[in-house]
């Protein structure tokens, strides 16, 4: 168990001048607070680190939020052009729709100039 200790003592850079604890559930209860320690820290380092990365992210979040939007409009747009060419050959295959001058066929004899 002492070499566990002085190994997480190193491993932690905690530096303990002196004697290690005397009983187990004191170099248990030693280890746990010098890991919960090193932790407290990693922690406080990682939010001060997000601060800054967040303030450089948030120009690319904007522009893609635009780009997003830019795209949500263009499909909104496409859906109602599609829906609209649906019915369309819907009407046309229901015979609704009369075909116009352009689309028929040309009379036998001439081409087409298409």
């Amino acid at each position: 168990m002492h070499g566990l200790w002085w190994s997480i003592s190193l491993v932690t850079t905690t530096g303990f001048i002196g004697a290690p604890p005397r009983t187990d559930a004191g170099a248990a209860l030693s280890v746990f607070l010098m890991v919960v320690g090193y932790l407290m820290l990693a922690l406080v380092s990682a939010s001060f680190a997000a601060v800054f990365v967040r303030d450089e992210e948030r120009p690319r979040d904007a522009r893609e939020e635009l780009t997003e939007n830019a795209i949500a409009t263009s499909l909104t747009s496409l859906e109602a052009r599609l829906t609209s060419l649906e019915s369309q050959l819907i009407d046309r295959a229901a015979g609704v729709v009369p075909v116009s001058v352009d689309e028929a066929d040309p009379p036998s004899g001439t081409e087409s100039i298409h």
